[in-house]
């Protein structure tokens, strides 16, 4: 099944190496907010940046370009990065399994989302009210 194209907006200048191109998507989707190895993913890029904003997003806007240098011959941060990734798209691939599909099958192509700001996602999705 392809899931339908949402579009991003671009907040800073986020340059990753072709080899970590998966972050992006990974960055905007709050998956990472439920997944320990997904935020311990984004730690280890920058774990002084990730306590400071604990937002994927921040992160990757201010990661040096010395430090892609780094995590590029990082055989351990590589690993864990395909295993992550690995299981992200197996996380959004796998429709067939999620509540939804199941109760209402008849709406598998539908795009759904809900967000009720009475509960907080996560801190790294800033809310308003008043």
């Amino acid at each position: 099944m392809n899931r339908p194209h949402v579009e991003r907006l671009h907040i800073g200048d986020m340059e990753l190496p072709r080899e970590f191109a998966g972050l992006y998507e990974l960055s905007y989707n709050l998956w990472w907010s439920w997944n320990p190895r997904a935020r311990a993913l984004f730690s280890s890029i920058d774990a002084q940046s990730w306590a400071h904003y604990r937002n994927p997003i921040q992160v990757l806007i201010n990661v040096e370009p010395q430090r892609w240098d780094a995590l590029l011959d990082n055989e351990p941060f590589r690993a864990m990065y395909r295993e992550v990734i690995q299981e992200f798209q197996s996380y959004l691939d796998d429709v067939d399994r999620s509540w939804f599909h199941r109760s209402h099958p008849e709406h598998a192509d539908t795009l759904v989302a809900y967000f009720s700001m009475e509960y907080g996602l996560h801190h790294g999705l800033p809310l308003y009210s008043g």
